[in-house]
């Protein structure tokens, strides 16, 4: 026979309190852990948000660097995200080896031709990826897919950079 510890049997206790609990105590818990379960989700909706809000903005910013020239320039992340395409200019560990900064530049790049409606954008990669997106696309609906694979937002594959 197992002793429970000190810790587990105060959850025990609890877990009897609360089956032998009245109703009014009951109806109390389930109304404490259903608002808890709405701020939680509150909070997931507000992250996500603010992940829309950060990745719409270093969207703009990788086409405001595709043609910015100015060295110190005030835009928001110009400075960043040139810095970072300078880094994968010169990276000997590149995306399949697993450089981090070269990953989530291409990632950005990957995101921003899914969305880009231009057809002579001058964002890096940006038509190569295109083309990469629709022919596995058009594999896809080939083999008689009705969604691809990542949905709106494809699984990123280490070719693609």
């Amino acid at each position: 026979m197992v002793m429970a510890s000190g810790e587990e049997k105060q959850q025990i206790r609890a877990a009897e309190h609360l089956l032998m609990a009245s109703g009014e105590d009951h109806k109390r818990l389930t109304d404490y852990l259903e608002a808890q379960s709405i701020r939680e989700e509150q909070i997931c909706r507000e992250e996500e948000v603010e992940e829309v809000v950060q990745a719409t903005q270093l969207q703009r910013t990788i086409v405001h660097v595709t043609d910015c020239r100015t060295l110190l320039c005030s835009y928001p992340f110009c400075l960043i995200v040139k810095s970072q395409f300078y880094h994968v200019v010169g990276c000997r560990t590149r995306i399949p080896s697993g450089c981090p900064l070269c990953k989530k530049l291409g990632f950005l790049l990957h995101l921003h031709a899914l969305h880009c409606q231009q057809s002579h954008c001058r964002t890096p990669c940006c038509r190569d990826l295109k083309e990469r997106h629709q022919q596995r696309q058009q594999h896809q609906l080939a083999a008689g897919l009705d969604e691809p694979d990542g949905g709106p937002v494809q699984k990123l594959h280490d070719e693609d950079y």
